[in-house]
């Protein structure tokens, strides 16, 4: 379909027709856990967040994390909606601001299936989530 965005690949950045939220430019990463969704919630939270490398013109809001349950597990995306100033820097650095926080997310996601793969993590979190 002309127009539509390509569906989400698992450890990619979301897709987006509009990069923008509210006014404010953002970023999202997604990646598909086997765990459900209170799982992978608390895996995540066992993973910390990320320690992001912000430009000096980026001023983050707090992370929006997401945990859908999809097929087999769950889908996790991390979104950044930031602010960017001054304001007539955004149409110079957009791209590569997008690129750099979408991959500094992709690779904290990185570090979440890694903690997925380790079953003494999975149950750790399992039992935080009130599920072993």
């Amino acid at each position: 379909m002309r127009g539509s965005a390509p569906p989400a690949q698992p450890g990619r950045a979301a897709p987006s027709a509009d990069t923008y939220s509210r006014g404010v430019p953002q970023v999202s990463a997604d990646v598909h856990v086997p765990l459900p969704p209170s799982v992978a919630r608390a895996l995540a939270a066992s993973v910390g967040e990320p320690a992001l490398r912000l430009p000096p013109h980026v001023t983050p809001e707090p992370l929006s994390w997401r945990f859908d349950a999809e097929g087999d597990g769950t889908l996790v995306v991390l979104t950044l909606a930031y602010a960017v100033d001054p304001g007539w820097v955004r149409s110079i650095t957009h791209e590569v601001t997008q690129w750099s926080l979408a991959r500094q997310l992709r690779t904290h996601l990185a570090t979440l299936t890694d903690a997925g793969g380790d079953p003494v993590r999975v149950e750790r979190a399992r039992s935080s989530a009130g599920e072993g």
